[in-house]
């Protein structure tokens, strides 16, 4: 018996999306949407690789019970299991037509049983299918009743309309002799839409661009239990299964146990990520194309936040000097930089078998096994003082031997749409057999301040708990909670407000060090090393919240962070990368490799070996 699990699977190791390739009999199908009607069906039948028509046909009979079409939906129904219907979308920003039915949890498919639905929601490019959804109706269908209130009350309002007479259908209704000659009648018919699943399941899954193909398949985790799933457990190489929490359809604050499956193979542009924290450079080169396929993080605080953020990506939580090079995937690129000490450390060229320098040179390792073609890290802005010059220069020599060649600079992220002031060194190579060198991209003009990002939410922040516990979903924006406790001397030395129409002082990993709200009057000079609150306005002085430090951080608010102390959600979002420098960045590197014809020599060689597969 057929189920959503093996057509997932069949998909997956027949990833051949120009759909004009399938043939209904011996006529080829020129109509986009009835090509995705049979793609579909194949693969439910397993039959995505028969060409005898005969024996398509016989296995179709095998694995459904009902064929319909557009007026006798649904369009198939697996025998003893599920209805399925195919929808097409024509771009990421359309909308699903379901002309005069609205949207199904299950159906009255067979007289003596209802069955669930699994949509099957494919977005074409011309004839080239780029991505499609496998879900299940009751991922995002509310109840018939709110269906059917909407209809029952149109029908109704049309009823009270004085002089006409109405008749009763199953659409809306009909008017009949609208006119004195009673001859004219009014079909009253409702066009049903729904959003596509990109935007409806944003908050779990974040859609690629540049990407050849995306394959995606939800349900509940219940569902998911049901299904024999030992053959997609052996799979994991190519598809990551990941638990995900939904909205209930009919109560959103509600969430409810789901899993989502993922197909790896669908990207050209795979990077892996090292010491990847809460996102921030993975969230920019996602933005830019890329698709993180693994990333490693070792700090047992951040695994939450990152894999809920990153339902795709394999995050492997071992310490990468555990980590032989053979079990990570290859990749065009690396990037994430290690710990600041470890690379002035390795600097000093102590040996790999120095502690201190450990990571940096586990970084040089995969460099030389993996041999991606470019690398970026990211360090702080010490890293270039003199008493560094020999450890820089040292570094700059293990690049070169691992056969990159290097481009290094100071940035402030404010010249990047970053609305605070941080510099940071940022390391990008390129393998020399590219034969190119990486230029940094041109500050832009036009800066961002902090009333651009987080003017709005002055209103409503919550302070911490006692002991800077969390106050969780009790937040009416995630993460909009601040830190509370005393102000040290030290931090006292210095004015901590910049104003509504100037950037952020640097977002810093320990909250007590968070930057005060603009709201605030700048703190008062005594003397030096000494500054105050304005007397009789100490009640506008607060911390920012995490919130406000992460979207400054350029986080969206859909990129939510987990935690049970808030200070460790300052540190998580104040290590972090900003999303937008590493876009910017990202972005360039895309370019170079678009410019060389890298992009299309990999998506031929992609394509060539799907076929021979």
């Amino acid at each position: 018996m057929s189920n959503i699990i093996q057509a997932f699977l069949t998909i997956a190791k027949n990833p051949r999306t120009k759909l004009t390739q399938y043939h209904d009999g011996k006529n080829r199908i020129n109509n986009i949407g009835k090509a995705l009607e049979v793609f579909i069906q194949d693969a439910f039948a397993d039959t995505l690789n028969e060409r005898d028509n005969k024996t398509r046909l016989s296995k179709y009979q095998e694995i459904y019970s009902y064929q319909g079409n557009q007026n006798n939906p649904p369009d198939l129904m697996l025998k003893n299991s599920d209805a399925i219907e195919v929808k097409k979308l024509q771009s990421k920003k359309s909308a699903i037509a379901l002309n005069s039915s609205y949207s199904k949890a299950c159906k009255e498919c067979e007289i003596w049983e209802s069955k669930e639905i699994i949509y099957a929601i494919g977005e074409t490019d011309n004839d080239t299918l780029k991505t499609l959804w496998l879900v299940y109706g009751d991922c995002f269908c509310a109840d018939k009743e709110t269906y059917e209130r909407i209809k029952t009350t149109i029908s109704l309002g049309i009823e009270s309309i004085p002089d006409v007479e109405f008749t009763a259908t199953n659409k809306l209704g009909k008017v009949k002799k609208v006119n004195p000659l009673g001859i004219t009648d009014l079909r009253i018919r409702g066009i049903w839409h729904i959003d596509n699943p990109n935007k409806i399941f944003n908050y779990i899954y974040c859609d690629k661009e540049n990407v050849d193909f995306q394959l995606i398949c939800l349900m509940k985790k219940a569902k998911y239990d049901s299904f024999h799933t030992a053959d997609i457990e052996k799979e994991k190489n190519n598809i990551i299964i990941k638990d995900v929490k939904i909205k209930d359809p009919n109560n959103p604050i509600n969430l409810i146990d789901a899993k989502i499956l993922l197909f790896k193979g669908g990207s050209i542009m795979n990077i892996i990520s090292l010491f990847s924290g809460a996102g921030g450079l993975d969230l920019g080169f996602e933005k830019a194309g890329f698709n993180t396929i693994w990333a490693n993080e070792y700090d047992k605080d951040i695994w939450e936040t990152y894999e809920k953020n990153f339902p795709h990506t394999a995050l492997d939580r071992r310490s990468i000097t555990k980590i032989p090079s053979i079990e990570i995937p290859e990749a065009l690129g690396i990037i994430g930089g290690p710990p600041c000490q470890s690379w002035s450390e390795a600097g000093k060229l102590r040996g790999i078998d120095d502690d201190r320098g450990q990571l940096f040179f586990e970084f040089i390792r995969l460099l030389r096994d993996k041999k991606p073609l470019f690398f970026l890290a990211e360090n702080v802005s010490g890293m270039l003082a003199s008493r560094h010059s020999d450890a820089l220069e040292n570094i700059q020599i293990l690049f070169k031997e691992s056969g990159y060649k290097l481009s290094f600079k100071l940035l402030d992220v404010h010249d990047y749409k970053v609305p605070q002031t941080r510099k940071r060194v940022f390391f990008v190579g390129y393998r020399e057999d590219l034969d190119i060198e990486f230029k940094f991209p041109k500050a832009f003009e036009n800066k961002r301040y902090l009333k651009d990002v987080i003017w709005d939410l002055k209103e409503n922040a919550l302070h911490a708990k006692e002991k800077n516990h969390s106050n969780g979903d009790k937040c009416k924006i995630a993460n909009h909670e601040y830190a509370i406790g005393t102000f040290s001397t030290m931090y006292m030395s210095r004015n901590r407000v910049r104003s509504w129409d100037e950037p952020s002082f640097t977002i810093q990993a320990g909250g007590r060090d968070a930057p005060l709200h603009p709201q605030a009057p700048k703190m008062e000079f005594i003397e030096q090393n000494k500054r105050i609150f304005v007397p009789t306005k100490e009640n506008l002085y607060r911390r920012l919240s995490v919130r406000e430090c992460a979207r400054i951080q350029t986080f969206p608010d859909t990129h939510k962070f987990y935690y049970k102390n808030v200070i460790a959600g300052y540190k998580m979002v104040g290590n972090a990368v900003p999303a937008y420098m590493g876009y910017y960045l990202e972005k360039k590197i895309m370019q170079d490799l678009q410019s060389l014809g890298l992009t299309s020599a990999l998506k031929e060689t992609k394509q060539a070996e799907r076929i021979a597969s």
